[in-house]
């Protein structure tokens, strides 16, 4: 059976209150009868979907699809013992952020 891979932040991720299956890529799996291999999470940069791409080219075969989704690019990833990013920062302010786990620091 063929796949479908989903490159992506938490557009594509499912996120919040819609788990992984329920997301665009997971319905579109349900539908073309494919196996799903979403990469996408939350916070996710450019950088880091093209990397998650490039990092998964050795398993992607001739009649797999692949759907890339674009972050905002004023997304900036970093990463120190783990991958870090400054997703909603500019638009929402540190305040609003510090409710996330990973922004509580």
């Amino acid at each position: 059976m063929s796949n479908i891979w989903i490159f992506g932040c938490s557009f594509s991720s499912g996120y919040l209150e819609v788990p992984p299956i329920a997301s665009y890529g997971g319905l579109l799996s349900k539908e073309l009868g494919l196996n799903l291999n979403n990469t996408a999470r939350p916070g996710n940069d450019n950088d880091k979907i093209f990397y998650d791409l490039v990092s998964n080219l050795d398993k992607i075969r001739e009649n797999d699809i692949i759907v890339y989704q674009f972050s905002s690019f004023n997304r900036m990833g970093f990463f120190d013992t783990e991958y870090f990013s400054s997703a909603g920062i500019p638009e929402l302010g540190t305040l609003h952020k510090h409710k996330e786990a990973a922004f509580s620091k």
